[in-house]
């Protein structure tokens, strides 16, 4: 598995000319064409907490976002966007990022309200 990761944001975007889904963006995200794990770029935000992107849609566009995952309680929490109402749990954090290219079966399954 191939993951570029990046450092956290040293400034803040200026350049919001990106936030406005693009065809290709939305082309990208469409049916199965669902993110390789070459796809993924992982922004780490704290010691504990990690975005995830697709690499394939421009970091200034937040259709790039998958989700987040969040250590807690010895478990790394996936919140996927495309999965609304619910939060994946897993024990390595291998599987976590996984989660966001295929099938992986979770430790557990949350109920976000």
């Amino acid at each position: 598995m191939t993951i570029e990761l990046t450092p956290r944001a040293a400034a803040p975007i200026t350049d919001l000319t990106g936030l406005i889904a693009s065809p290709s963006a939305r082309t990208a995200r469409r049916g199965n064409d669902a993110p390789h794990a070459a796809d993924i770029r992982i922004s780490i935000l704290s010691d504990h907490e990690w975005r995830i992107c697709d690499r394939r849609i421009p970091e200034n566009n937040a259709e790039c976002v998958l989700g987040y995952i969040d250590k807690t309680a010895g478990l790394y929490e996936v919140m996927k966007l495309s999965s609304t109402h619910n939060l994946l749990y897993y024990s390595d954090f291998e599987q976590a990022i996984s989660s966001f290219t295929s099938q992986v079966k979770p430790a557990a399954v949350g109920r976000v309200f």
